[in-house]
């Protein structure tokens, strides 16, 4: 989710759909290093689960009264993971782009076949779940998209298609 609210406030990449274009992968790898920069503060920073939740605390003993660190031994479990900084990053760049070209190559195709604004919004939500959270974060609608209006999409389908007929507000 951190990565999609990254995107949303850069300008460059919050319109941007999957392609193999410089301007689409570079916005995705400042996207991921937003991501690893909030995991690593979260699991290891000052504002971290370790000293705000005192995660770990079966682990090891709790606290000292003075509030010092109470492992004095070498060995001393946490319950933090070091793998976690690591995975989240790149777990969360490969669900990313999973999104992505599922918005790309599902959503795009539905918004184009149907005027349906509820089938529109629940295959929006349904496959990219995480940005529909960020988006939330963000005051938006889940099912909202940047880069695209649902009617644009289906009006500019159905012309390519020959559906329909472009009337130009020219005389």
């Amino acid at each position: 989710m951190t990565s999609y609210i990254q995107i949303q406030n850069d300008p460059q990449g919050e319109k941007l759909e999957f392609s193999n274009t410089r301007e689409y992968w570079w916005s995705r790898f400042k996207a991921t290093l937003w991501n690893a920069a909030y995991s690593t503060q979260w699991n290891i920073g000052p504002l971290s689960e370790l000293t705000v939740e005192k995660y770990g605390t079966k682990a090891r003993p709790p606290w000292n009264e003075d509030g010092s660190w109470p492992c004095t031994q070498r060995h001393c479990f946490t319950g933090v993971g070091q793998v976690d900084l690591v995975t989240t990053p790149v777990g969360g760049l490969a669900w990313l782009l999973a999104e992505d070209l599922l918005d790309k190559h599902i959503a795009r195709p539905v918004e184009g076949s149907t005027r349906n604004s509820f089938l529109i919004g629940f295959t929006r939500c349904a496959l990219n779940p995480i940005r529909g959270g960020a988006n939330i974060l963000h005051g938006k609608a889940p099912w909202y998209r940047a880069s695209r209006d649902a009617r644009e999409v289906y009006l500019s389908d159905q012309l390519r298609k020959g559906n329909l007929e472009y009337k130009s507000s020219l005389p």
